[in-house]
Protein backbone atom coordinates (compact mmCIF):
# COMPACT_ATOMS: atom_id res chain seq x y z
CA UNK A 1 0.00 0.00 0.00
CA UNK A 2 2.82 2.37 0.77
CA UNK A 3 4.33 1.74 -2.65
CA UNK A 4 0.92 2.21 -4.29
CA UNK A 5 0.44 5.47 -2.46
CA UNK A 6 3.84 6.76 -3.53
CA UNK A 7 3.13 5.77 -7.16
CA UNK A 8 -0.22 7.56 -7.07
CA UNK A 9 1.34 10.72 -5.71
CA UNK A 10 4.02 10.51 -8.38
CA UNK A 11 1.42 10.25 -11.16
CA UNK A 12 -0.65 13.09 -9.75
CA UNK A 13 2.46 15.25 -9.63
CA UNK A 14 3.90 14.18 -12.98
CA UNK A 15 0.76 14.66 -15.17
CA UNK A 16 0.28 18.39 -14.37
CA UNK A 17 4.00 18.88 -14.82
CA UNK A 18 3.90 17.27 -18.27
CA UNK A 19 0.83 19.29 -19.27
CA UNK A 20 2.57 22.46 -18.18
CA UNK A 21 5.65 21.59 -20.22
CA UNK A 22 3.58 20.72 -23.32
CA UNK A 23 1.59 23.90 -22.95
CA UNK A 24 4.79 25.95 -22.98
CA UNK A 25 5.83 24.16 -26.17
CA UNK A 26 2.53 24.95 -27.85
CA UNK A 27 1.11 21.42 -27.91
CA UNK A 28 -2.13 22.57 -26.26
CA UNK A 29 -2.58 25.71 -28.33
CA UNK A 30 -5.88 24.43 -29.71
CA UNK A 31 -7.21 24.07 -26.20
CA UNK A 32 -5.84 27.33 -24.86
CA UNK A 33 -7.00 29.66 -27.72
CA UNK A 34 -10.69 30.20 -28.33
CA UNK A 35 -12.47 32.63 -30.68
CA UNK A 36 -14.79 35.18 -29.20
CA UNK A 37 -18.27 33.98 -30.26
CA UNK A 38 -19.19 37.54 -31.23
CA UNK A 39 -16.12 38.13 -33.37
CA UNK A 40 -17.39 36.40 -36.49
CA UNK A 41 -20.72 38.18 -36.20
CA UNK A 42 -19.02 41.53 -35.84
CA UNK A 43 -16.87 40.88 -38.90
CA UNK A 44 -19.89 39.91 -40.98
CA UNK A 45 -21.89 42.97 -40.02
CA UNK A 46 -19.19 45.55 -40.69
CA UNK A 47 -20.67 48.34 -42.77
CA UNK A 48 -19.46 48.55 -46.36
CA UNK A 49 -20.10 51.34 -48.83
CA UNK A 50 -23.44 50.81 -50.51
CA UNK A 51 -24.01 51.14 -54.22
CA UNK A 52 -22.40 50.17 -57.49
CA UNK A 53 -19.28 51.94 -58.72
CA UNK A 54 -20.42 53.79 -61.83
CA UNK A 55 -18.75 56.29 -64.13
CA UNK A 56 -20.43 59.70 -64.11
CA UNK A 57 -19.63 63.23 -65.21
CA UNK A 58 -19.21 66.12 -62.82
CA UNK A 59 -19.26 69.63 -64.22
CA UNK A 60 -16.97 72.33 -62.88
CA UNK A 61 -16.09 75.77 -64.14
CA UNK A 62 -13.61 76.27 -66.95
CA UNK A 63 -10.54 78.23 -65.83
CA UNK A 64 -10.57 80.12 -69.12
CA UNK A 65 -14.24 81.14 -69.48
CA UNK A 66 -17.67 81.09 -67.91
CA UNK A 67 -18.40 77.68 -69.43
CA UNK A 68 -18.35 74.21 -67.90
CA UNK A 69 -15.71 71.53 -68.04
CA UNK A 70 -16.65 67.86 -67.43
CA UNK A 71 -14.63 65.67 -65.12
CA UNK A 72 -15.09 61.90 -65.02
CA UNK A 73 -15.61 60.37 -61.58
CA UNK A 74 -16.54 57.01 -60.13
CA UNK A 75 -19.63 57.34 -57.92
CA UNK A 76 -21.35 54.71 -55.80
CA UNK A 77 -24.84 54.73 -57.29
CA UNK A 78 -27.88 52.98 -55.87
CA UNK A 79 -31.40 52.13 -57.03
CA UNK A 80 -32.61 55.48 -55.67
CA UNK A 81 -32.38 58.55 -57.93
CA UNK A 82 -32.50 60.95 -54.98
CA UNK A 83 -29.57 59.26 -53.24
CA UNK A 84 -27.62 59.28 -56.49
CA UNK A 85 -28.18 63.02 -56.83
CA UNK A 86 -26.98 63.56 -53.26
CA UNK A 87 -23.82 61.57 -54.02
CA UNK A 88 -23.19 63.70 -57.12
CA UNK A 89 -23.67 66.96 -55.18
CA UNK A 90 -21.27 65.78 -52.48
CA UNK A 91 -18.68 64.99 -55.13
CA UNK A 92 -19.15 68.45 -56.62
CA UNK A 93 -18.65 70.03 -53.20
CA UNK A 94 -15.43 68.06 -52.75
CA UNK A 95 -14.08 70.06 -55.66
CA UNK A 96 -12.33 69.30 -58.95
CA UNK A 97 -9.23 67.15 -59.28
CA UNK A 98 -7.96 69.09 -62.25
CA UNK A 99 -7.36 72.77 -62.98
CA UNK A 100 -11.10 73.37 -63.23
CA UNK A 101 -12.88 75.92 -61.06
CA UNK A 102 -14.93 74.72 -58.05
CA UNK A 103 -18.62 75.53 -58.19
CA UNK A 104 -19.72 74.66 -54.65
CA UNK A 105 -18.23 75.38 -51.26
CA UNK A 106 -17.07 72.34 -49.31
CA UNK A 107 -19.47 73.41 -46.58
CA UNK A 108 -22.48 73.11 -48.91
CA UNK A 109 -25.25 70.93 -47.52
CA UNK A 110 -28.27 69.34 -49.15
CA UNK A 111 -31.35 70.01 -47.03
CA UNK A 112 -33.74 68.03 -49.24
CA UNK A 113 -34.29 66.83 -52.79
CA UNK A 114 -37.64 66.15 -54.46
CA UNK A 115 -38.21 64.61 -57.89
CA UNK A 116 -41.59 65.55 -59.35
CA UNK A 117 -43.49 63.45 -61.86
CA UNK A 118 -42.94 66.00 -64.62
CA UNK A 119 -39.16 65.62 -64.32
CA UNK A 120 -38.51 68.74 -62.24
CA UNK A 121 -35.87 68.09 -59.60
CA UNK A 122 -36.22 70.42 -56.62
CA UNK A 123 -32.91 70.82 -54.75
CA UNK A 124 -33.02 72.56 -51.38
CA UNK A 125 -29.52 73.70 -50.39
CA UNK A 126 -28.06 75.45 -47.40
CA UNK A 127 -27.06 79.08 -47.94
CA UNK A 128 -23.35 78.45 -47.43
CA UNK A 129 -22.86 77.15 -50.96
CA UNK A 130 -20.84 79.93 -52.60
CA UNK A 131 -17.13 79.30 -52.93
CA UNK A 132 -15.13 81.73 -50.75
CA UNK A 133 -13.63 84.54 -52.83
CA UNK A 134 -15.90 83.81 -55.79
CA UNK A 135 -19.05 85.76 -54.92
CA UNK A 136 -20.41 87.18 -58.15
CA UNK A 137 -23.24 86.80 -60.62
CA UNK A 138 -20.99 84.67 -62.84
CA UNK A 139 -20.10 82.34 -59.96
CA UNK A 140 -23.73 81.93 -58.94
CA UNK A 141 -24.80 81.18 -62.50
CA UNK A 142 -21.88 78.77 -62.89
CA UNK A 143 -23.02 76.88 -59.80
CA UNK A 144 -26.58 76.58 -61.11
CA UNK A 145 -25.40 75.43 -64.53
CA UNK A 146 -22.94 72.90 -63.13
CA UNK A 147 -25.50 71.38 -60.79
CA UNK A 148 -28.12 71.20 -63.52
CA UNK A 149 -25.79 69.50 -66.00
CA UNK A 150 -24.53 67.07 -63.36
CA UNK A 151 -27.92 66.10 -61.94
CA UNK A 152 -29.70 65.78 -65.28
CA UNK A 153 -27.39 63.12 -66.68
CA UNK A 154 -29.20 59.81 -67.30
CA UNK A 155 -26.71 57.70 -65.34
CA UNK A 156 -28.09 59.04 -62.04
CA UNK A 157 -31.62 57.93 -62.90
CA UNK A 158 -32.71 54.75 -61.12
CA UNK A 159 -35.69 52.42 -61.39
CA UNK A 160 -38.93 53.77 -62.77
CA UNK A 161 -38.36 57.36 -61.64
CA UNK A 162 -38.84 60.03 -64.31
CA UNK A 163 -35.74 61.49 -65.99
CA UNK A 164 -34.55 64.82 -64.65
CA UNK A 165 -35.49 67.49 -67.19
CA UNK A 166 -35.04 70.67 -65.15
CA UNK A 167 -33.64 71.68 -61.77
CA UNK A 168 -35.36 74.08 -59.39
CA UNK A 169 -33.20 75.54 -56.65
CA UNK A 170 -34.24 76.44 -53.13
CA UNK A 171 -32.00 77.89 -50.43
CA UNK A 172 -33.04 77.18 -46.86
CA UNK A 173 -36.46 76.27 -48.24
CA UNK A 174 -36.98 79.45 -50.31
CA UNK A 175 -36.17 80.42 -53.92
CA UNK A 176 -34.03 83.35 -52.80
CA UNK A 177 -32.36 84.34 -49.56
CA UNK A 178 -30.65 87.20 -47.79
CA UNK A 179 -27.24 85.56 -48.23
CA UNK A 180 -27.42 83.49 -51.42
CA UNK A 181 -27.99 84.07 -54.22
CA UNK A 182 -27.14 87.75 -54.01
CA UNK A 183 -26.59 88.66 -57.65
CA UNK A 184 -29.06 86.62 -59.71
CA UNK A 185 -32.59 85.28 -59.36
CA UNK A 186 -32.99 81.53 -59.23
CA UNK A 187 -36.74 81.33 -58.76
CA UNK A 188 -37.30 79.41 -62.01
CA UNK A 189 -36.36 75.89 -63.15
CA UNK A 190 -33.15 75.57 -65.18
CA UNK A 191 -32.77 73.22 -68.13
CA UNK A 192 -29.47 71.54 -69.01
CA UNK A 193 -27.82 72.91 -72.14
CA UNK A 194 -24.84 71.30 -73.83
CA UNK A 195 -23.77 74.72 -75.15
CA UNK A 196 -22.50 75.48 -71.64
CA UNK A 197 -19.77 72.86 -72.04
CA UNK A 198 -16.34 74.05 -73.12
CA UNK A 199 -14.79 71.72 -75.73
CA UNK A 200 -11.79 69.79 -74.50
CA UNK A 201 -8.56 71.74 -75.03
CA UNK A 202 -10.41 74.95 -75.80
CA UNK A 203 -9.75 78.22 -74.00
CA UNK A 204 -12.95 79.77 -75.28
CA UNK A 205 -16.26 79.14 -73.64
CA UNK A 206 -19.88 80.11 -73.73
CA UNK A 207 -20.30 83.55 -72.13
Amino acid sequence: LAVWGVATLFVLFLVPLLRYELYNRGQFAAESVSLDPGFATTAQTMEEPEGTATTAQLYFGSPYSTGLRPETRILLLTDDTIENCKAAIKALADGPRTASVPVLARSARVRAIYLLNDGDLVVDLSRDVDVPGMQSASAELLMARALTMTLAQPVLRAGSSPPVKRVQFLFEGAPTGSHFPEHIKLDFPIEPESTWIVPSGSRDGNV
